[in-house]
């Protein structure tokens, strides 16, 4: 397993596991850059045969010219051998023309499993002519440390609101640095390299931007129009930033009848460090907006998380009526809904429960109402709100007591 140390006490192991679909497939392990992918595989997994880091330029080059180079070097492996065999991609999208020789390995050899790893799925996605394996690797995403990864470490919930979940930076002396350098490969790793776009300058404001609009409904016109940019382009920034793992934009839940939902999605960074780094936010006050925005992202990629770990098929949204009622997430599940909302208080106030009671009127079945916050107790109300502390609802989220 990953084990990383935090002031060299205290261990972090990653606890996805990925047995179970080895045993029938090969795995698509998509996440964004430095959330671990490789080093999960390198100490987790046992029984690599050999693997390939596109990241590599000597690597990168070769592949790139001869994508036919990868059997070449595979197959003397795969014809001495009859048991499960793991070969690894990292980074596979970029030289994705590298999956039409994984397709002939895997028609030729039952017993290979690739593991491709990407930090982004834009070439994938978007370019026909690119082998997806004809359904012969399961898409795995993989996310930041979360709250039950390191539940047992010295790190508090103000540090994964302030500085996020990427395991460099957690671990990291100087926090701020790591997170200023990470914004930065990003604009010039996975933009320039992938010639998303060539204003720079323009697409570095819309980050800033984009954090801005963190948590919030998405009006394009209205982004597009104060930044001076069309619409259109302004759609297909924020379609780079899912398309490159790390920005989602979440879909208001139209389950409602008494009131009519909103169309608009709301936008989140995977990661609540990201944002407060673009913003130049280095010090969060628990009870300010921008704190509770910060918590409200970390609960965010949590439910992500949990939703991706336990491959369950639940789905992840959030509601606000036209009438502005609104829930910050709504989680639909084999056995009900639940509705969360994240307030980053210590005393809740009447008009908190607002939107929670707006949904209840929707008499939706097997709705769990809970509000998150830093009240030191946990309680129920009379009408069958429940009250969380951050800490507990963590722990319930990962015990699977919320859904």
């Amino acid at each position: 397993m990953f084990h990383g140390k935090i002031n060299k006490m205290v261990e972090i192991v990653r606890k996805l596991s990925m047995d179970e679909l080895l045993e029938d497939q090969s795995i698509f392990l998509l996440g964004p850059r430095q959330t671990g992918k490789t080093t999960y595989l390198r100490r987790q997994l046992k029984g690599i045969a050999i693997s390939f880091n596109l990241l590599d330029a000597k690597t990168y080059r070769e592949f790139l010219r001869h994508p036919e180079r990868l059997e070449e070097r595979v197959r003397p492996i795969l014809k001495d051998t009859t048991e499960k065999t793991i070969i690894v991609i990292d980074e596979v999208q970029r030289v994705p023309e590298v999956l039409a020789a994984v397709q002939n390995i895997l028609t030729d050899f039952p017993n290979a499993r690739f593991i491709l790893t990407g930090s982004s799925a834009r070439k994938l996605h978007r370019d026909k002519n690119i082998n997806l394996l004809g359904g012969r690797a399961a898409r795995v995403l993989f996310h930041g440390l979360t709250t039950d990864e390191i539940a047992d470490t010295n790190l508090t919930i103000e540090d994964q609101v302030q500085w996020g979940t990427l395991p460099s930076v957690l671990l990291a002396k100087n926090r701020a640095l790591l997170l200023d350098s990470y914004v930065d490969l990003y604009l010039k790793e996975e933009i320039v390299a992938e010639a998303i776009t060539r204003k720079l300058a323009d697409f570095e404001r819309f980050l800033e931007t984009s954090a801005l609009c963190q948590g919030q409904q998405v009006v394009f016109s209205k982004i597009a129009s104060d930044m001076g940019i069309d619409q259109k382009t302004c759609r297909s920034w924020f379609q780079v930033l899912e398309d490159t793992l790390v920005g989602h934009l979440l879909p208001c839940f139209d389950g409602t009848e008494r009131r009519k939902a909103v169309s608009s999605a709301k936008f989140y960074f995977f990661d609540p460090g990201i944002a407060n780094a673009l913003l130049g936010r280095l010090s969060l006050r628990k009870g300010t907006p921008e704190y509770g925005v910060a918590l409200e992202t970390l609960v965010h990629e949590n439910l992500r998380a949990k939703i991706d770990s336990t491959r369950n098929k639940a789905k992840l949204s959030y509601w606000r009526s036209v009438d502005h009622y609104e829930v910050d997430f709504v989680v639909q599940h084999r056995s009900g809904v639940a509705a969360i909302e994240v307030k980053g208080t210590e005393t809740l106030s009447k008009s908190d429960f607002r939107g929670l009671r707006a949904l209840a009127d929707e008499e939706i079945p097997s709705l769990k109402k809970i509000i998150v916050c830093h009240e030191s107790m946990r309680r129920e109300t009379s009408d069958g709100v429940l009250v969380l502390p951050v800490a507990e609802f963590f722990r319930d989220l990962w015990s699977g007591a919320i859904f």
